[in-house]
């Protein structure tokens, strides 16, 4: 999506399941949980009953809106697709051509990295900024 990286570092290939958990936080996250303090090696964690903060924070993504142009940008955690502990995961493709036309590579490429994982409600960026 090309979000700039304003602070630290982006994900690499050895950010895998078998590596520390990391994440890159956006602006929003950093006002909101963190009062502007330097977040680059603060840890968090997902559970509310849990004092486990098992993922490290490495980078500080720019805002960017995701689900509404018209709503104020959420605090967002980005990880890394091999570490993610999430019931959902949500990619964007960049073309030049038809992206309807690349519907059926995308669904490949995606089973190429792991047959489970259900590929629906494709969209064009057009048809998500129209909802």
């Amino acid at each position: 999506m090309k979000i700039p990286l304003l602070r630290g570092r982006d994900f690499t290939e050895r950010d895998d399941e078998r590596a520390p958990k990391v994440a890159v936080v956006n602006e929003a996250f950093v006002k909101r949980y963190l009062a502007d303090r330097d977040p680059i090696g603060r840890r968090i964690g997902w559970s509310p009953d849990s004092q486990i903060a098992d993922i490290e924070i490495v980078g500080v993504a720019k805002d960017a809106k995701y689900s509404s142009l018209r709503q104020e940008t959420p605090p967002t955690v980005y990880q890394p697709f091999r570490q993610a502990e999430i019931s959902a995961i949500h990619f964007e493709v960049r073309t030049a051509v038809n992206p309807k036309a690349l519907i059926a590579d995308v669904r490949r490429a995606v089973a190429s990295l792991d047959r489970n994982i259900p590929l629906y409600d494709v969209k064009t960026q057009a048809e998500q900024v129209e909802e």
